[in-house]
């Protein structure tokens, strides 16, 4: 027996080529729902078969899924929606305060921001961000882009349409509170924190790394390292708010994290003063 056909019976399992064409045979014979050699019947369930039948014909599989960006609701719905979810949140800002009342009010500029956000996680394709990449939203201290996004975020998660959640539903995230956590207890961020689409909040708010045993570590790089592959692969959408530029981000991020982050996100501005005066 030579080296080739000692080496292929201890793949077979110690079986010869006669064996193995045997065994083929009755597998085929089960695919069928045929008998076997007793004369027994066998029943195989719905499932068996399919899987039996992947194994005998197997169908090339995509890389990734496929995404669709059709329009999942009408922009003025979603708006009121929007609206009356930012009129109980003045209500529970005058309670916190114990004012009489509180009214949110947006200048023009800052509705356009608003109004874009609002038909990015809709997929509108009229919104000036593009419905493919996730979103950085930056501007001053104050302006209520935390709190613009938890809104669109509570939208996103209990809005349905035909039974359904919205395709771009994202959770929001105190990252800031992630980041230093990390940095305190000396270890990674929440293996959570690269899975399913979210929005990071006090993005790069933080930046300082952190040294352990020799290595230098950033949650900030290792947020955006983990979470790009599943971008690429699948599409899964980031969200970040900043009190900080794209321009800033290019000065503190590496090359490569900056790279990514570019790929992964487009960039929109919510301008205005503090409201907190």
């Amino acid at each position: 027996m030579t080296d080739i056909e000692k080496q292929a019976l201890e793949l077979s399992g110690g079986r010869d080529l006669s064996q193995l064409r045997e065994s083929m045979n009755r597998l085929a014979t089960r695919m069928k729902g045929g008998a076997n050699e007793e004369g027994f019947v066998l029943e195989v369930s719905d499932y068996g078969k399919e899987y039996l039948q992947n194994i005998w014909n197997p169908k090339p599989q995509n890389c990734s899924p496929m995404i669709s960006y059709e329009q999942e609701m009408e922009y003025s719905e979603a708006r009121l929606a929007v609206g009356r979810m930012v009129l109980r949140r003045g209500a529970e800002i005058a309670a916190i305060k114990g004012l009489e009342s509180y009214k949110i009010e947006f200048s023009p500029d800052q509705a356009a921001a608003i109004e874009s956000l609002i038909k990015w996680v809709i997929n509108d394709k009229s919104s000036i961000l593009p419905l493919s990449k996730g979103v950085w939203l930056w501007g001053g201290v104050g302006v209520f882009k935390t709190e613009i996004m938890k809104i669109i975020s509570k939208f996103s998660l209990t809005q349905k349409v035909n039974e359904k959640h919205l395709s771009k539903a994202f959770h929001f995230v105190d990252w800031s509170l992630e980041y230093t956590n990390s940095v305190k207890h000396k270890t990674e961020i929440s293996q959570g924190m690269q899975y399913d689409y979210r929005c990071f909040d006090e993005f790069l708010k933080h930046t300082e790394d952190k040294k352990e045993f020799g290595n230098t570590y950033n949650p900030n790089e290792d947020l955006i390292a983990r979470r790009y592959p599943r971008f690429a692969h699948s599409g899964q959408k980031s969200l970040f708010v900043s009190n900080f530029s794209p321009d800033f981000a290019a000065d503190t991020l590496s090359q490569q994290s900056f790279d990514r982050l570019c790929a992964m996100v487009s960039s929109i501005e919510m301008p205005g003063q503090s409201k907190r005066i």
